[in-house]
């Protein structure tokens, strides 16, 4: 996902980039296109800097004789010695990842045979072990030394995984790779220049410059291809450790990344060109570990996009610390080089291999797609910290005479004192900040001076009457009158859901005066009296025989349940089903569905019963813990409540000093045509800022489907106690 830049930004990203690439091709053609024959030769560009040169060992590896006292009476290497690929071959059986016999003429003479080459994936790489852009050239059909004559690179590994994949198409692989090359310095992509200084990298300008090269001249670099057209299909990355070692460039490397991929995709005109990384994980000299990596090096943890930062789509890394092998079953003690172990570089070429295959084979796509936009309003003057909580974004077109098009309601976020509901309204597109001002600022501009009575100020409504603290409101308008929702603490047996209504859209009064205004019973089952938080909507579902359907919680503090409701007035409510949610059900393995949190106007039929909307989901957190939350989409059958497939995101934590670093929740939309306007609380600084925030996007209902949940993990989620 993209994010949005501001125009400023945008634009000198964009004049940067048109400098580098101008610059880059200007030996082939001004305002050059690249090549997107379908038909042609399937190319893919491997880059980064000494371990993507590749200094895996082919014939020689570690002399099993040899010591360090012994260094100078015998060889420290010797042919088919540890860690060298004809070792891999000799004792096929002891490494299980690959099938390296395979890779010779003759697989019955693993110590003599010779080694196959591929003449449907060829390599081209000016070489650059100097650090120099300018060496000869290497090139021909895919082997072990078509890269040089005693060593090999993870294309080798690659080009197996990707050849096999294309049966009816051959591979070019370009390898744009020089030893030494930081990140933040060298590779130094456009977009990190406009946004945080420096120039554009000489190695980052020859990717393009060394890719149009040989594409240029395909025919007459490889005869056999004449006439033939290409497509750029993929692109891999290797590299890390220049920055790794720097406290500095490791500090930006996250945000450096991020630019790579964009502008990477932006010079070769495929904005979802599939991008694979190879993690810098050699010579860690620490254990392997599952997300969120905690131990792991800020490159390291950058490049497995862990501890909230966002995984563009159609991009996979893959964590390379497994790959290791010490030096004693290495050729050598180079560990910054992987000790020269032929293994660590076939398998790091395969993983890119195997990840580029599941890209191509299924493109990473979700249904929703959103790009971010930005802050909408300030948060109000008054509004008791972390500010704003629980946003419901309102089409106001049905009720009479409203002076704005959109009303955004929202309230304060666990106040301790008595809460309130605040509301904010726009003239047009609901995601552009020009457009919104307070209920304070419309009421001075007389836009409401038609309303003989009306609140004096933001809050516009507090419900003093049955409990106290009212807090998250969710509205609808039927037949013209705005139905909302909200909670309050202590008017039931804990926080409890009552209605008020309103003719006007800021005149509300309580569904039933001074009597009891509950609307969500609490009829025992888990949880703790506990019924706010509520969301709810027209019904969407065509399993379900009510009128509206709505998502609260059913229970607070640690152990919370949620519970789905249905209604066929609005104001008399049964309760549906309680959920227990699980982390890891049909989510990552340390998260669990907010179902309160469900936008109920996001939810669309996609066909066959099966319903797609966008959900909040993070960690079992209550109270003044640290909080988690990022943005799904969850599939759902017709009865709005058993999942059907597994969950994916859509947005995630924004990087560490952005608003929405730390939680993105109460997704709140409306749809404009074929643009989707989404409006959600973004929070960081340790929970102590609420921000409300903006995004854009579609909806492409033939996108790929998710895996499906097997039949029992459907309702695992049903509490039937």
């Amino acid at each position: 996902m993209i994010m949005k830049t501001d125009p400023i930004r945008r634009k000198l990203i964009l004049f940067a980039l048109c400098l580098v690439l101008g610059q880059a091709h200007a030996a082939a053609a001004p305002n050059k296109q690249w090549d997107n024959d379908p038909n042609g030769i399937k190319v893919f560009i491997l880059a980064g800097q000494s371990n993507m040169v590749g200094y895996g060992k082919v014939e020689w590896g570690r002399n099993p004789e040899w010591t360090r006292e012994k260094d100078g009476e015998i060889p420290r290497e010797v042919p088919g010695g540890k860690g060298g690929l004809r070792e891999l071959a000799i004792h096929d059986d002891a490494y299980p990842e690959y099938d390296y016999r395979s890779l010779l003429v003759d697989p019955s003479q693993p110590e003599t045979s010779a080694w196959k080459t591929r003449p449907d994936v060829k390599l081209w790489w000016r070489r650059g072990y100097s650090m120099n852009l300018g060496e000869e050239v290497r090139q021909g059909d895919l082997g072990p030394l078509t890269n040089d004559n005693r060593w090999f690179g993870p294309e080798y590994g690659f080009g197996q995984i990707v050849g096999d994949h294309y049966k009816s198409h051959d591979v070019l692989i370009i390898k744009t790779a020089w030893g030494g090359r930081s990140l933040a310095k060298d590779f130094r992509p456009p977009s990190a220049v406009a946004a945080r200084g420096g120039e554009v990298g000489p190695f980052f300008k020859a990717i393009f410059t060394q890719s149009a090269e040989v594409l240029d001249q395909l025919g007459e670099t490889f005869p056999e291809w004449a006439g033939k057209g290409y497509q750029i299909v993929g692109f891999g990355w290797h590299q890390g450790f220049s920055d790794r070692v720097n406290p500095e460039q490791s500090a930006e490397y996250r945000e450096n990344l991020s630019d790579l991929i964009r502008d990477v995709r932006a010079g070769f005109g495929n904005p979802e060109l599939p991008f694979v990384i190879a993690s810098t994980g050699m010579d860690h000299r620490g254990s392997v570990e599952a997300p969120p990596y905690a131990s792991y090096s800020a490159v390291e943890q950058a490049q497995l996009w862990s501890a909230g930062h966002e995984r563009p789509r159609n991009v996979r890394s893959t964590d390379t610390r497994p790959f290791w092998k010490e030096a004693e079953l290495s050729p050598n003690d180079h560990g910054y080089h992987w000790n020269y172990n032929a293994s660590s570089y076939f398998r790091i070429g395969k993983a890119l291999g195997d990840d580029m295959v599941a890209l191509l084979s299924e493109p990473e796509s979700t249904h929703f797609s959103f790009e971010r936009g930005g802050k909408l309003f300030d948060s109000p003057a008054g509004m008791r910290a972390p500010g704003p909580y629980y946003t419901c974004l309102v089409d106001m077109k049905d009720v009479k005479d409203f002076p704005y098009d959109y009303a955004l309601y929202f309230s304060t976020d666990h106040d301790s004192q008595e809460g309130g509901i605040w509301l904010y309204l726009c003239k047009g597109l609901p995601t552009e900040p020009g457009n919104w001002v307070s209920y304070d600022q419309a009421l001075a501009a007389g836009q409401f001076d038609h309303l003989p009575e009306k609140p004096a100020a933001n809050p516009i409504f507090v419900d003093r009457t049955q409990g106290r603290q009212t807090e998250t409101p969710h509205a609808n308008v039927i037949e013209g009158q705005v139905y909302m929702t909200y909670h309050n603490a202590r008017a039931g047996r804990e926080q409890s859901t009552l209605l008020a209504t309103s003719r006007d859209g800021v005149n509300f009064a309580r569904i039933n005066g001074a009597d009891d205004s509950v609307i969500l019973d609490y009829t025992g089952g888990p949880g703790d009296g506990h019924t706010g938080y509520f969301r709810w909507g027209p019904n969407p579902f065509a399993g379900v025989d009510y009128t509206y359907v709505g998502y609260s919680l059913h229970g607070g503090a640690l152990n919370f349940n949620s519970a789905m409701w249905g209604s066929q007035d609005a104001i008399h409510w049964d309760k549906l089903e309680v959920f227990t949610p699980q982390e890891g059900h049909a989510i990552e393995p340390d998260r669990l569905l907010i179902w309160h949190q469900i936008d109920p106007r996001s939810i669309t039929c996609l066909g066959n019963g099966e319903y797609v909307a966008i959900c909040s989901g993070g960690n079992r957190a209550a109270g003044p813990m640290a909080r988690v939350s990022e943005l799904y989409e969850i599939f759902l059958a017709d009865d709005g409540k058993t999942l059907t497939r597994a969950c994916r995101k859509i947005m995630g934590q924004g990087p560490a000093d952005a608003a929405d670093a730390e939680e993105l929740a109460e997704a709140t939309t409306v749809r404009i045509g074929d643009t989707w306007h989404m409006i959600y609380v973004g929070t960081n600084n340790a929970g102590r800022t609420n921000t409300v925030l903006s995004a854009t996007g579609k909806l492409n209902q033939q996108a790929p489907k998710s895996p499906p949940l097997k039949p029992s993990e459907r309702q695992a989620h049903f509490n039937r106690n």
